[in-house]
């Protein structure tokens, strides 16, 4: 997800949500990140593609809602 008016959306809908903690789950790939994000305990979202600074707007932004942010990260064996 690259497109600036898809990303604000998707920030809205997570600060929107009344969940105290969000977890994601992040895979770096070479050139773009790709996220999951669990609310609470509810089933996890799918997962989108965005930038390394999409990422870190999100979870600032999220941050400063008051929520509670979690993340981990998929280690391969190449990297």
């Amino acid at each position: 997800m690259t497109n600036n008016a898809s990303f604000a959306k998707m920030l809205e809908r997570r600060v929107e949500t009344k969940a105290e903690s969000i977890k994601l789950g992040r895979d770096l790939p070479a050139r773009d990140v790709v996220v999951g994000g669990q609310l609470d305990g509810a089933l996890p979202h799918r997962p989108q593609k965005m930038t390394t600074a999409g990422l870190r707007t999100l979870v600032r932004g999220l941050l400063a809602a008051g929520r509670q942010v979690y993340a981990c990260y998929e280690a391969g064996p190449c990297g």
